[in-house]
């Protein structure tokens, strides 16, 4: 997961590039975790479900839609990532990453 983007308009959403390596296709399920500000506490506001990097492409840009409540502000509050597999460990963890939101 590279090149976070979070977009905060009326319908706020977050841009993100999903990287493959080795020589075959891969597809997972993004989740999005709005993290707490303590850090104890993860809200799931979004998720795509069989988002495909697909051999010979080494990325793909995929766009979340974000489920927040109205006038939220992301300011000084993070963002975790999860990717699961779709395909052969059904649910397993393949990467995870947060990111702050400025």
């Amino acid at each position: 997961v590279s090149g976070v983007e979070v977009v905060n308009t009326q319908k706020p959403f977050v841009n993100l590039d999903l990287t493959r390596t080795g020589n075959r296709s891969v597809s997972v399920n993004v989740d999005t975790y709005l993290v707490s500000e303590d850090g104890q506490k993860e809200e799931k506001v979004g998720m795509v479900s069989g988002a495909a990097v697909y051999y010979p492409n080494d990325f793909r840009r995929i766009k979340i839609p974000l489920s927040l409540p109205k006038d939220f502000r992301f300011s000084g509050r993070n963002l975790k990532i999860v990717l699961k597999d779709n395909e052969n460990q059904k649910g397993a963890i393949l990467s995870t990453k947060t990111v702050s939101i400025p």
